[in-house]
């Protein structure tokens, strides 16, 4: 569940990326994501995802283009 301001404004599934925003853009988090199941998550620091963008172009287009999707309110 993403919240802003204790509301929910979306629900993520399997797959789904968060917290892209704040590494990529070096902004401060835009919302709270709370589990409503269990589940596996993989953490990056800003440096191994600045690596992985630049050894992985591919990856580099899907983050950002997932961060300006956000930011666009889609």
């Amino acid at each position: 569940s993403v919240r802003k301001h204790g509301e929910e404004i979306a629900r993520l599934g399997p797959g789904d990326v968060i917290g892209e925003i704040a590494i990529v853009n070096h902004k401060l988090r835009t919302a709270s994501v709370v589990s409503l199941t269990p589940l596996e998550v993989v953490h990056f620091t800003r440096e191994s995802l600045e690596q992985l963008i630049e050894d992985v172009p591919a990856f580099g287009e899907a983050i950002r283009g997932t961060t300006a999707d956000r930011l666009d309110g889609r």
